[in-house]
């Protein structure tokens, strides 16, 4: 479980980066080698895939020796690591507070959580949620 949230991290700190990105960085690449991937499309683990990361934004995933890595990648080796799709908590109770917001969100995306669907929080009608 460990090893899977590294990697959720790693996408998500990625994109938000990415996402924000000023022009010099606007053809910086990441690249993952060596991971494990559950792309959820069949129940077998695709072993030793190579993920290109361009722009906070998979851009190719195929097998390690298959995909041609640029040479301005920045490259990290994930052997032993599993990259799996975000995952959403459907049933979330939160709150508008600062408990929420320093502890209760970073736990999700520290756990592969990163959507939730509130179930009726404490900020109903709008207002300085």
């Amino acid at each position: 479980m460990k090893q899977t949230l590294v990697l959720v991290l790693l996408i998500s700190f990625a994109t938000a980066s990415f996402a924000h990105a000023s022009t010099a960085y606007a053809s910086h690449l990441l690249v993952l080698i060596h991971a494990n991937v559950i792309d959820m499309t069949s129940e077998a683990v695709k072993k030793d895939m190579t993920i290109i990361i361009k722009l906070g934004r998979i851009y190719e995933i195929g097998p390690f020796g298959k995909v041609r890595i640029p040479r301005d990648a920045e490259t990290i080796d994930a052997a032993g690591k599993f990259l799996i799709p975000g995952l959403w908590d459907m049933h979330a109770h939160t709150r508008s507070d600062e408990l929420t917001r320093k502890i209760v969100f970073p736990l999700d995306v520290a756990n592969g959580v990163i959507g939730i669907r509130d179930m009726a929080g404490d900020c109903i009608g709008g207002g300085d949620c």
